[in-house]
């Protein structure tokens, strides 16, 4: 509480008070006046006290990652919320080891989330989520997240993905297993059962369709209709030499048609984080690696790749492998016309991916359908190709580039090895392959996707890996003539025998992207998605770096607020207001002076270190001829005097902040500090948000639901949120 450390007073004959140097007779002067004056105040303004307030409205949580699938070294940052968010500030930093770690740092009492990053050696999220605060708790795991919704966080649910409607496409692939049987000609090419249905359907009781081989083997037969009617099927060896090599006869890949399965029960979710727009021109404006309808395999985006060696990076394609965990994929960018859709498949090492079930994440992956101004579900985007775009302003119809978007995330579902679990999981085993497929397809009804009614532009359908598409007969040409050296040998033009290339993926500020080509301008940015969860990559993508990259959020920032008792019955909180700025884990803590409501000499103290008067700090200011200052920012926040460095321990916490005020008021001299828990205060902990009291408007008057948390302390922890319209500074 209030300490007076010298008081001296002397009474006249007259009975007039006056004050003297020095006297220690009590019993001239009652040392606690103006302490029982600002009690009687306070009583009368706020009513009793909650025996268990404290003032503050700070807390220590404590955060635990468990994160094994981050292997070596990582770094966790934590965060008020996602960083490109307004109230955004940085809370702790902190290394992990093999994702493992804890960090004890403040938050609000009223908060109820945090958002973690947890980045690896490599620069890469792994980790880049909201999480609760439970108990004084945050669990980190790459499950425990919550996602944001129009209502506020809700917690992963059980999957309820299920199995639709499968379509199967007129694209033909040879299967990588030799389950065919190729008999002298290719048109010839049947499986051992197809072979038996021949048989069945065409062979007379008396006749016996038989393969001659030549050699110490007797004749055989493939199938052998009885008289009876029954048949006898002999699946011979064609890998032996003497049955290969006659007649032609040999083991080798079906033909087979690419089947797609609708997925009911996707959730769509708002994408974490948000972004901008302006980041959007860095990586598809003019100039830039991914620019909108230029081939990406042209000169001048060789020279942003640094040659070659980067382009074949490029064009490598993208899959993932699973380390165990959920997989997300939110779209964040689409210069498209076209009703793209979304899938992919997944696959065990040994497995045959274009064999396995193609599963359509996203019906509709139309950026109008996905991405969103200023709020998620807000206002449409719409295309985002180039020539909507202002290079002067960087923005999109006029939008400013500083814009936040919001894209729409969609979890891939898992149905087991064998694809037969009939209640889906988020949670992929680690091991698993990965590959995409964009399917463009108009719907015969424009707003009806949940079937396979409209038409598949076969033609442009593709997959995220060059081979699969040449397994599909896509492959890559190129007859442009300005842009003719863009493969690993630049002395050839076009490579017939290789795959299409129609999607890449690169890093950028620590994501990774992965952008579909849907036509026929190769700039691979049709769709962009990032890939989020507990994966990697066998081939790296290549990374972009950002020429402009956004400012770090502020650490996070307290504001302690003081009365003076110059004037016991104003309780403005006004008379001397600093805020101290620290993230757990550095050593150091910023101490800003804000304000200067009270006119006496205060100076501000940490650990015994005088830091200076606050009318002084803030703009230099100088005391009258009677020893007091001209009050400062209380009709306005105004201009903040200069930071001040202090040093701190890295678990320090504004909740034993160790900060005091000493106020002289002639030779009286004022100590002020933490209040006892459940007395007045002339010393409050608030946010650094918080905006003061404008000049003897009492914080009741200015935010009255302070009333109710000093009465009680677990009541109304936010008030701080609710002033009253001109009585706090601007």
């Amino acid at each position: 509480m209030r300490k007076l450390l010298l008081l001296c007073a002397l009474i006249t004959a007259s009975g007039t008070f006056f004050l003297s140097s020095c006297s220690k007779d009590s019993n001239l002067y009652d040392p606690n006046q103006k302490v029982n004056e600002y009690n009687n105040s306070w009583n009368q303004q706020f009513g009793a006290i909650d025996p268990t307030q404290n003032w503050n409205v700070a807390t220590t949580v404590s955060a635990t990652a468990a994160c094994p699938t981050i292997a070596g070294e990582s770094e966790m940052r934590i965060y008020s919320d996602a960083p490109l968010e307004d109230e955004s500030n940085l809370m702790a930093v902190t290394k992990l080891t093999n994702g493992a770690g804890s960090i004890t740092f403040d938050a609000k009492k009223a908060a109820n989330h945090v958002f973690v990053s947890i980045k690896n050696s490599e620069g890469l999220f792994k980790i880049y989520n909201y999480y609760a605060i439970v108990n004084g708790t945050v669990n980190i795991t790459p499950s425990d997240y919550i996602t944001p919704t129009r209502s506020g966080f809700t917690r992963a649910a059980n999957c309820p993905v299920i199995k639709g409607e499968k379509k199967t496409m007129n694209l033909q692939y040879k299967t990588l297993a030799k389950d065919a049987i190729c008999w002298k000609d290719d048109w010839n090419t049947k499986t051992v059962e197809e072979w038996i249905q021949v048989y069945q359907n065409h062979i007379s009781k008396d006749k016996t369709i038989e393969y001659y081989n030549p050699g110490p083997f007797t004749t055989e037969s493939i199938a052998t209709k009885n008289a009876d009617g029954s048949f006898n099927y002999t699946v011979l060896d064609f890998t032996h030499f003497e049955l290969r090599v006659s007649e032609g006869a040999k083991w080798v890949g079906a033909t087979k048609n690419i089947e797609i399965t609708l997925l009911k029960g996707v959730a769509q979710e708002e994408a974490v984080p948000c972004w901008t727009l302006g980041q959007g021109y860095k990586l598809f404006g003019p100039g830039s690696f991914f620019m909108e309808g230029q081939k990406y395999y042209c000169s001048e985006k060789r020279k942003l790749y640094n040659g070659i060696e980067g382009l074949k990076q490029v064009e490598k394609g993208f899959s993932i492998v699973t380390e165990g965990g959920e997989i997300k994929m939110p779209v964040v960018y689409g210069a498209t016309a076209i009703s793209d859709r979304l899938g992919y498949v997944y696959y065990k090492d040994g497995q045959d991916p274009l064999a396995q079930p193609h599963y359509i994440l996203m019906n509709d992956a139309r950026p109008q359908s996905n991405i969103y101004f200023n709020s998620w579900k807000g206002d449409a985007v719409g295309n985002m190709a180039l020539s909507n775009w202002s290079e002067a302003q960087k923005s999109l119809w006029d939008i400013p580039k500083d814009t936040k978007m919001y894209g729409t995330s969609y979890k891939l579902a898992f149905f087991g090895e064998n694809h037969d679990q009939e209640e889906a999981t988020y949670n992929f085993p680690a091991g698993y392959h990965i590959v995409f497929f964009v399917a463009p397809y108009q719907p015969s009804n424009p707003n009806d996707y949940s079937n396979h009614n409209g038409k598949y532009e076969e033609g442009i359908y593709n997959y995220s890996l060059p081979e699969l598409n040449k397994r599909i007969g896509h492959l890559e040409s190129n007859s442009n003539t300005d842009c003719p050296t863009y493969i690993a040998d630049p002395n050839q033009s076009w490579l017939s025998a290789r795959g299409a290339i129609k999607a890449t993926a690169w890093t950028f500020n620590g994501q990774t992207f992965l952008g579909f080509e849907d036509g026929t301008d190769e700039d691979l940015n049709d769709i962009v998605f990032w890939v989020q969860g507990q994966y990697n990559t066998p081939e790296p993508p290549i990374t972009v770096p950002d020429p402009d990259p956004l400012p770090e959020p502020q650490s996070e920032s307290w504001i302690i607020a003081c009365e003076d008792l110059g004037n016991t019955d104003d309780i403005d909180f006004n008379d001397v207001v600093f805020s101290v700025s620290h993230t757990a884990g550095e050593t150091t803590a910023k101490v800003t002076p804000l304000a200067a409501g009270g006119v006496l000499p205060s100076n501000i103290y940490h650990g015994g270190n005088n830091l200076g008067e606050i009318h002084n700090l803030i703009n230099g200011a100088q005391p009258n001829a009677n020893g007091q200052y001209s009050m400062l920012n209380t009709g306005s926040k105004g201009t903040p005097g200069s930071a001040i460095t202090i040093n701190v321990p890295a678990d320090y916490s504004v909740t034993n902040h160790g900060f005091t005020v000493k106020v002289k008021d002639q030779n009286e001299s004022i100590v002020l500090e933490s209040a006892e828990i459940g007395t007045a205060p002339q010393m409050l902990v608030l946010p650094g948000e918080w905006a003061w009291p404008t000049e003897r408007t009492s914080i009741g008057t200015a935010f009255p639901m302070f009333v109710n948390w000093s009465k009680a302390a677990n009541t109304a922890i936010d008030w701080y949120k609710s002033p009253v319209e001109g009585k706090v500074v601007k």
